[in-house]
């Protein structure tokens, strides 16, 4: 009795491991310790993180970049003298450094006779002194006298028509005054014809081609015209008629 229920346990001991399925998992350990089911994936490549081969310099040995910078441009600078160099008329010499001015000396008289006269060398102002002969006033020289011109309104021995002598002033600022100094005229039938000419009490009078008689320094001496006289039918009005 005893026999038959330990076969009948033992039957049905073997008919219930028969009809289960045993499912077998294995697992592979990687040379790099990493846990895999499938032998192939050990040999998955890795992403390897960039390593420079340059050794990088310690902190304080880093040299800081200096930023990059336009080249500096050369000032511009120029010096101007308005008027020019001139002693006749008053000026002022400026110094200008990329459009601004920089220093700026205008022409002074130093006294009654003496001017000194800024001018420019290059990029500098410099300075000379002039003895003003008509004396100095407002930063310039007064006009020197150059010459006298003598000008025959009727041009010349011109009986027919009435003249006059005018003495022309030419002055050193190229200013000329005009000083009339005599007129053709009649005494009875007689006319009395005035012309520039050299007679003249100045060893400084000549005849120019621009200007007629003229006379240069002494020019304050004696006259530089003359007078003819000429009979006429009739003498009016400084004219022979």
């Amino acid at each position: 009795m005893n026999r038959m229920w330990i076969l009948a346990v033992g039957m049905i001991l073997v008919l219930s491991f028969g009809c289960t399925t045993e499912t077998e998992t294995t697992q592979y350990v990687c040379p790099g310790g990493l846990v895999v089911s499938d032998p192939a994936d050990c040999f998955v490549e890795e992403e390897v993180p960039y390593v420079s081969e340059v050794e990088p310099k310690p902190q304080d040995e880093v040299e800081e970049e200096t930023p990059e910078t336009s080249p500096e441009l050369e000032p511009v600078i120029f010096c101007l003298k308005e008027g020019g160099n001139d002693k006749f008329s008053q000026g002022i010499a400026t110094i200008t450094k990329d459009g601004e001015t920089i220093e700026e000396k205008e022409d002074v008289c130093l006294d009654g006779t003496q001017l000194k006269e800024y001018y420019c060398e290059a990029t500098d102002i410099e300075s000379t002194v002039y003895e003003c002969s008509e004396g100095c006033d407002s930063g310039k020289c007064n006009p020197e006298l150059l010459f006298v011109e003598c000008m025959d309104t009727d041009g010349g021995m011109e009986f027919a028509v009435k003249g006059e002598i005018i003495y022309i002033y030419h002055y050193s600022d190229d200013s000329t005054t005009e000083d009339p100094r005599a007129e053709d005229y009649c005494v009875g039938g007689t006319l009395n014809e005035w012309i520039c000419s050299d007679v003249s009490e100045s060893d400084f009078c000549e005849e120019s081609a621009q200007f007629g008689w003229v006379c240069t320094g002494d020019i304050h001496q004696g006259n530089i015209h003359r007078k003819v006289t000429s009979g006429c039918t009739r003498c009016e009005e400084g004219a022979c008629k």
